[in-house]
C-alpha cells in the first residue's frame, strides 16, 4: 500500500514507512498514542515532501541550466554558421573578384571582427554580399531593425530603424573601437 500526497500540482509518493505509521495510527489505544503517532507522521511527511519539493527544485534547476546551455549551443551554432557563409562569400557565383576581390578579401575580417564584438544576448543577423564586394549584416527578426555595412576599410557604417526611417549611427565605427555603444543601447530596448 502506497499513499500519494498531492501539492501544488505536483504528486510525491510517500514510502512505505509513512503507510507502516498510518498503519500503527489506525490501531492505537488511546488519544495521546494517536497524537505521538500523528506528530511522527507529520514530521516525516513534512521531510518527504521537503525532500521531494527540494528534488524538484534541484532538477528544475538543472534543467534550466541545461535549456539555457541548449540555447546557448544554439545560438554558438547559428554564429558559427553566420562566419561560414561570410567566409563563403569568396565562393559567391557571379561576383566578378578581378575588380572588387580586394574589397570584399578586407571586408571579410571586418565583419567576423564585428560578430565576435557581438553581445551574447543579441539575435545573429543576416548577412548580405553586395556586388561592390561590401558585407551588411542585418537585424530584421525582431522589433528592432538595424544594419551595419564593412568595405575593407577598419572603420564601418551601422544604422537602426526609428520614428519610420533608419537613422545613422551617432558614432565613428572602427573595428577597433568595438561594438557601438548607441547600436547596443537601440538594440537592448
Amino acid at each position: 500500500m502506497s499513499s500519494t500526497i498531492a501539492q501544488f500540482g505536483v504528486r510525491f509518493e510517500a514510502p512505505p514507512v509513512i503507510d507502516f505509521v498510518a498503519e500503527k495510527f489506525a490501531y492505537a489505544a488511546s488519544a495521546a498514542e494517536r497524537l505521538i503517532i500523528r506528530r511522527a507522521y507529520d514530521r516525516r511527511l513534512t521531510a518527504d515532501i521537503q525532500f521531494s519539493a527540494d528534488t524538484l527544485l534541484t532538477d528544475s534547476a538543472e534543467s534550466s541550466r541545461v535549456m539555457l546551455e541548449a540555447e546557448r549551443a544554439d545560438r554558438d551554432g547559428r554564429l558559427l554558421e553566420l562566419e561560414r557563409l561570410i567566409l563563403n562569400f569568396l565562393n559567391a557565383p557571379g561576383f566578378d573578384y578581378a575588380e572588387d576581390g580586394d574589397q570584399l578579401t578586407a571586408a571579410i575580417p571586418e565583419a567576423l571582427a564585428f560578430l565576435s564584438a557581438l553581445p551574447s544576448d543579441f539575435e545573429i543577423p543576416n548577412a548580405l554580399l553586395s556586388l561592390d564586394g561590401s558585407i551588411t549584416l542585418e537585424w530584421n527578426q525582431t522589433e528592432r531593425r538595424a544594419a551595419a555595412t564593412f568595405e575593407g576599410d577598419d572603420d564601418f557604417g551601422y544604422a537602426y530603424y526609428k520614428d519610420g526611417r533608419f537613422v545613422p549611427g551617432a558614432l565613428p565605427a572602427s573595428i577597433k573601437s568595438g561594438f557601438p555603444a548607441d547600436l547596443r543601447a537601440y538594440m537592448e530596448k
